[in-house]
């Protein structure tokens, strides 16, 4: 299915218009649906002035693909050693750990839910929300890798500083 980010309505998967809007998917479309970018003036096929307006969309099954994905990569990175831990320690860590996956589970339900009302943002403002989202997501994961290339020289500055002490 294709969500139209135009009029905010559901099609087939295979439609090259909008049943609501009757605007061209993928780009501007000329009378015999040759395919041209979303700002061209004539097709780039035949020269043909008369093109539909294109539509912003959403393929709804990429969209739920990603996110299970994403959902799923979080939880096998954070919660399955949490869990691992927790069943090595005993029965009632073991509880503790279950606790946490439950917990993590309502997480993981409001980053699918963000994710998702963040695909279905309309036009620029849907544009420029994810643009920046990305750029967030983006400096947060250098930093992290920043962070994790620093571990072995401060370990190595602390074992240094120890032998020092002696």
């Amino acid at each position: 299915m294709r969500y139209c980010s135009t009029c905010k309505f559901m099609s087939p998967r295979d439609a090259l218009y909008c049943g609501h809007c009757a605007r061209s998917f993928g780009g501007r479309r000329c009378p015999q649906h040759h395919l041209s970018p979303p700002d061209a003036k004539v097709c780039v096929q035949c020269g043909s002035p008369e093109l539909t307006e294109a539509a912003g969309f959403l393929s709804v099954t990429g969209a739920l693909r990603t996110v299970l994905l994403l959902a799923g990569g979080i939880l096998a990175v954070v919660a399955l050693p949490s869990l691992l831990h927790a069943l090595s320690q005993g029965a009632s860590s073991a509880w503790h750990g279950i606790f946490n996956v439950v917990v993590l589970d309502r997480v993981l339900a409001f980053v699918f839910v963000s994710a998702l009302l963040l695909h279905l943002l309309p036009g620029e403002i849907g544009k420029v929300v994810r643009r920046n989202i990305a750029r967030l997501l983006d400096m947060l994961l250098k930093g992290a890798l920043y962070f994790l290339a620093g571990i072995p020289h401060l370990l190595a500055a602390l074992i240094q500083g120890n032998r020092r002490r002696r």
